[in-house]
């Protein structure tokens, strides 16, 4: 008589090779670890799962040289604010 794991790894055997790699993706996410992670790490986590899902192409590093953008000035435009000019189109 056939055990319920053995009934499961059956019926994950007749699944198609990717309903099979989400099987094994669940999986891995039951088992693994649980270890806290700092913010940093979270979001390179986020930004791995994005790329994974072909919601992004490529994970840029962060930028470092900070110094073209501290010189930066914003320029007046005539008129009522721009935010309101966005919400009126959006409507």
């Amino acid at each position: 008589m056939a055990t319920d794991i053995e009934k499961l790894l059956q019926e994950i055997r007749s699944l198609p090779p990717e309903q099979q790699q989400q099987v094994r993706e669940a999986l891995d996410e039951q088992t693994s670890p649980t270890v806290p992670m700092d913010e940093a790490s979270a979001e390179e986590e986020f930004k791995r799962r994005l790329v994974k899902a072909g919601l992004l192409r490529e994970i840029k590093p962060p930028i470092k040289d900070l110094s073209p953008y501290r010189d930066r000035k914003p320029f007046e435009i005539e008129g009522k604010p721009l935010s309101e000019t966005i919400i009126e189109e959006r409507r």
